[in-house]
């Protein structure tokens, strides 16, 4: 379960997480409704796999 604060816009820019979080209803939708940015890879078994910076996901996880 995902708990939306009412204001995460103003809090987060984005949402840095891994492929247990590619969900769209749950997650990616909310976070687009809300103006955040999801950096979140597709699992494999995506049929329709959706876009991410991966220059972001590479960054941090290089740090």
């Amino acid at each position: 379960m995902v708990l939306w604060p009412k204001n995460v816009s103003s809090l987060v820019l984005g949402l840095l997480a891994d492929k247990a979080y590619d969900a769209d209803e749950r997650v990616r939708y909310k976070l687009a409704e809300k103006g955040c940015m999801a950096v979140i890879p597709s699992k494999s078994n995506r049929k329709n796999p959706s876009s991410y910076d991966k220059n972001i996901l590479q960054r941090v996880t290089l740090d």
